[in-house]
């Protein structure tokens, strides 16, 4: 079109008028096509804002992770995740709130973000985890079907969490009521296995505070006898409860001195994890031994790294400074309390009144 106009300029005034005239009638043409174009896009592209909440009510499951169902339950706007290790436990992980843009579920939890992509073409909705693996959506009968090959391996959290799920997304469902007394049975068990677990625990009554501290009879009363990793618990008097984990190293059987460690390696049957400190978070001291311990509150995924440690055929923690190193084989002693302590940990969060 501007074309058109160029060309006429070098005629005479009739055809300049002609060419103008031509000119604003493409013009007008190409706008009416453009309106059209841009009403056919709105016709034609889906309103993923309705569409996918639609859509992802219910639960997700990823089995992407070997060994790990990581379950995502959506009820209007909100969202929960939850980790079932496959055979040996199960947590909540996150809940939050979600929102939806194009081609991605975007996720808010308290302390955490994440997302899912997803597409929708032909009417037809998938769900894929942050690296692209297609998800897929449960019904009550799948839920169930994980529900009882946890519960063929003892994993007794898994079961609780995995009927309520079914309790929770699909309460009309037939698979209900059998999800509601496997729980039932479930919780009967994991209630007796802590209150057992408590009674393998000494407790410390802070007056102050208000709040009592649940270590395990096997951890060393002092810091410059051996290395080794324990898990505590914390409990307030109105019930709020926490875990805590100390770590700590000493050269009372080795002579080995300071290593000044700033993070640890769990290898734990071959695998490698690796947790870094900032050297204000780690207590060193010394007498005759040296001694330095970090003591942290565990997030959620350390917590299950404490369950794989303590199901484990061999775990070596390497504590690592910027020179030195120390490696300290996890004992089947430590290994024991672990298990109590999280087993306690797990009846006082969940089932103590």
């Amino acid at each position: 079109m501007t074309g058109a106009l160029i060309l006429t300029v070098t005629a005479c005034g009739g055809q300049k008028t002609a060419s103008v005239a031509t000119g604003a009638a493409e013009e007008k043409e190409a706008d009416t096509e453009a309106q059209t174009t841009e009403a056919e896009t709105k016709e034609t592209t889906p309103n993923y804002a309705e569409i996918v909440p639609n859509e992802l009510q219910g639960v997700w499951g990823d089995t992407a992770t070997e060994g790990i169902l990581t379950l995502y339950a959506f009820k209007e706007n909100n969202v929960e995740t939850y980790v079932v290790n496959i055979g040996v436990g199960a947590a909540d992980a996150f809940s939050g709130t979600y929102t939806v843009e194009d081609g991605k579920v975007n996720y808010d939890f308290e302390n955490a973000t994440g997302n899912s992509n997803f597409t929708y073409d032909n009417n037809t909705f998938k769900m894929f985890n942050a690296n692209n693996v297609e998800m897929k959506k449960l019904s009550a009968a799948d839920v169930m079907q994980y529900l009882t090959q946890e519960e063929n391996s003892g994993n007794n959290s898994g079961v609780a969490c995995l009927a309520d799920l079914i309790l929770n997304y699909y309460p009309e469902a037939e698979e209900s009521s059998i999800a509601s007394e496997k729980k039932e049975a479930v919780n009967a068990a994991i209630k007796a296995e802590g209150e057992a677990a408590l009674s393998k625990l000494d407790t410390e009554y802070d007056k102050v505070q208000k709040l009592t501290w649940y270590m395990h009879k096997n951890q060393p009363q002092y810091t410059d006898e051996t290395c080794y990793i324990y898990p505590y618990i914390g409990r307030m008097d109105d019930g709020y409860t926490w875990l805590r984990v100390m770590l700590n190293y000493t050269d009372a059987k080795t002579d080995a001195s300071w290593i000044f460690f700033d993070h640890v390696i769990f290898s734990i049957d071959g695998e490698n994890t690796t947790k870094t400190f900032d050297r204000n978070e780690i207590v060193r001291d010394n007498d005759t031994e040296v001694w330095e311990t970090a003591d942290f509150e565990p997030t959620a995924s350390e917590i299950q790294l404490l369950r794989d440690i303590a199901n484990s055929s061999e775990t070596i923690i390497r504590f690592e400074g910027d020179e030195y190193h120390v490696d300290h084989v996890v004992t089947d002693k430590e290994k024991s309390a672990i298990v109590d302590v999280l087993n306690a940990y797990d009846y006082l969060t969940n089932y103590s009144e």
